[in-house]
């Protein structure tokens, strides 16, 4: 989980139900932002989301503690399935590509199958380019 995620999803955990429109605020950031984010968290079964409103979906607690045991998840390559080289990725350039490979992503595959908080966690690119890249390789993971 990023900084930002985690200060949204402390907000989040303040009140029952709060308004992406609030949460914008307080973070001093654009409601489009605040919802992509708040939909990160939901991908990752941390919130639920309800028209402009996201709430917790589990106890607190076991969520606090959940969030701070999550190890980077890496799918390992399935025998006999074709792999796709993340050089032919469009929105990755070389020293991304390094990042990627650093943090154990061989294949088009691995990034797809892979939940997006924990591909942002685990690879520590900022958000608008995570989000590019994910969507590419979401398109051609047929995931």
């Amino acid at each position: 989980m990023t900084g930002t995620e985690r200060k949204v999803f402390e907000i989040i955990l303040t009140k029952e139900k709060v308004g992406i429109f609030e949460i914008a605020q307080k973070m001093g950031i654009s409601t489009d932002y605040a919802n992509l984010i708040c939909q990160g968290l939901r991908r990752h079964n941390s919130i639920d989301i309800a028209g402009n409103y996201c709430s917790i979906c589990r106890p607190k607690e076991e969520l606090v503690k959940k969030q701070e045991e999550i190890p980077p998840k890496i799918s390992k390559k399935r025998e006999k399935q074709e792999t796709t080289s993340l050089s032919n990725l469009k929105t990755i350039n070389k020293k991304t590509l390094k990042i990627l490979r650093k943090a154990g992503y061989k294949t088009i595959e691995d990034i797809a199958q892979t939940p997006f908080s924990i591909f942002m966690q685990a690879t520590g690119i900022n958000l608008s380019q995570a989000s590019k890249i994910f969507n590419e390789t979401r398109g051609l993971g047929q995931v």
